[in-house]
């Protein structure tokens, strides 16, 4: 029998530690959970350890200036839209900080210049006519912002596409919308990286006639800031199994993608009905023109991975969590946040580790960042909690 565990709410102002509930077995090399916001929360990493989320009256910002060991107190943004897109709405470059966030179909881009002190009033990206920007990424480079949005099942005309934005001036001026579709069948959501003028969307391509779920995991690249976009490549292996989730992250010319892979989904059956699968991976050593060849990070048996996120650091550090359910239908308050790193860019991995486990409490992998000495979580469900571990 699990043992009972209280769990104690604590005011937080001013720069005061906040404390979380306690820990079920996780690694010890983890801290416990920091809850920062109830209903929804963001991380990123420049010169400070920034946060975004939500407690019911619009969207909050916070800040660490010690690398997640203590956070000022929540202060509003002027102007946001009331939700966060799922994901990465939260970008920094030095001290700038880039937040995207929405109202319905209105996306709305807004900087702050210093730390998160004061905002600008925003930009609206234009072209975008879904009901919602549910799965946003924003990836800085130099003076480049790249924004990428993948959406599926889109409202009024139900296609599904992938958007992509940019700004040459550090978010001060937009470029209209461009459309990135896979000629060969209608992409869904991925993920975006850059770095020195090139970048990576990753995303899944839905075939037709393949099923509910014949996603396959496809990569697309810029090598002048966003300006022309290579042809689509296949980076699943030629796996006859789904690819869903995509994530690139790039670091030192060296590219990785990662996603979920279903081992047993029945196309022809309700959908999600698979019980077992894995987070597989492909990368490149040359800046996304050719590629290794796939491999599963997940390396587990009995459970599920799903939700996969990705960060990296210097040195070739690569750091990816997934959740750990019992099947693709089923996420409970008992699963937990599992983790394993690479320190030479993807080659080798670490044992896996887990990350978050609060009993009761829904964690949910939302993203990973690095800072000097460590590597931060933002996990949820019901509340949203901030982990750290010390990079490897």
């Amino acid at each position: 029998m699990r043992p009972v565990v209280l769990l104690l709410a604590l005011t937080i102002t001013g720069c005061q530690q906040a404390t979380g509930p306690s820990d079920l077995n996780p690694s010890a090399k983890w801290s416990s959970p920091v809850a920062l916001f109830g209903i929804s929360g963001r991380l990123a990493a420049g010169t400070k350890l920034h946060a975004v989320g939500s407690d019911g009256g619009g969207i909050q910002h916070r800040s660490s200036s010690d690398e997640g060991a203590t956070w000022s107190a929540s202060t509003p943004i002027p102007g946001a839209g009331p939700d966060l897109p799922l994901y990465g709405a939260l970008a920094v470059q030095g001290s700038t900080v880039h937040l995207l966030t929405r109202s319905g179909a209105s996306l709305r881009m807004q900087r702050s210049l210093d730390g998160g002190a004061t905002w600008s009033a925003g930009t609206t990206l234009t072209g975008y006519t879904a009901d919602g920007g549910e799965r946003v990424q924003i990836a800085t480079d130099g003076n480049y912002v790249h924004v990428f949005l993948g959406r599926a099942g889109a409202v009024p005309d139900n296609t599904f596409k992938n958007y992509y934005w940019r700004s040459p001036d550090q978010g001060q001026t937009w470029s209209g919308v461009r459309i990135l579709d896979d000629p060969t069948g209608p992409p869904s959501p991925g993920g975006i990286a850059a770095e020195n003028g090139t970048v990576h969307i990753a995303y899944a391509a839905i075939l037709p006639g393949v099923g509910s779920l014949g996603h396959r995991a496809r990569y697309l690249r810029s090598t002048d800031n966003g300006a022309t976009w290579s042809p689509p490549v296949d980076v699943s292996g030629g796996s006859t199994r789904p690819q869903i989730r995509p994530r690139p992250r790039v670091v030192n010319g060296r590219v990785i993608v990662i996603w979920e892979e279903p081992l047993d989904h029945n196309p022809l059956g309700p959908f999600p009905n698979a019980t077992r699968g894995q987070i597989r991976a492909n990368r490149s050593l040359d800046n996304g023109s050719s590629w290794q060849g796939t491999f599963d990070v997940s390396a587990v048996s009995g459970v599920y991975p799903n939700h996969p996120e990705i960060a990296v650091g210097p040195g070739g550090q690569v750091h990816v969590i997934y959740r750990l359910s019992k099947d693709q239908a089923t996420l409970s308050t008992s699963d937990v946040v599992a983790y394993r790193h690479s320190t030479d860019y993807g080659a080798t991995w670490s044992t896996q580790e887990t990350a978050v486990a609060i009993p009761g409490v829904e964690t949910h992998p939302y993203n990973a960042v690095t800072t000097g000495s460590f590597v931060h979580l933002m996990v949820g469900g019901t509340r949203f909690y901030h982990v750290r571990r010390s990079l490897p």
